[in-house]
């Protein structure tokens, strides 16, 4: 486990090559809405080491029944460009400090 998920970690010949950090919600189904979401919770490492990882994630979610990954990033942070290169594809984006007035 890692700080903030479950974290699959790449090794070579006893290194660490980079990780990723995935959330998952295993609370009680009467507590939140079972839509197949996870969550990238952190990511660190080259490129071509994280493609592979989230190959691997993506295997192990989907035994999971999950098919929806969520990403986040602070305002101004530039997304994630990996993972349109690896196949996932926006579908919605929020803004923080939206306010609605009447």
């Amino acid at each position: 486990m890692g700080a903030l998920g479950t974290r699959f970690t790449a090794h070579r010949e006893g290194t660490d090559l980079g990780y990723l950090e995935i959330g998952t919600d295993l609370a009680p189904p009467e507590r939140i809405s079972r839509l197949g979401w996870a969550d990238v919770c952190r990511t660190e490492g080259e490129p071509e080491v994280l493609r592979w990882l989230f190959g691997q994630v993506a295997s192990w979610l989907r035994l999971g029944g999950i098919d929806r990954l969520l990403d986040y990033r602070a305002p101004g942070d530039q997304p994630l460009p990996l993972l349109s290169d690896c196949g996932f594809v926006e579908l919605t984006r929020t803004e923080r400090g939206w306010e609605h007035r009447a």
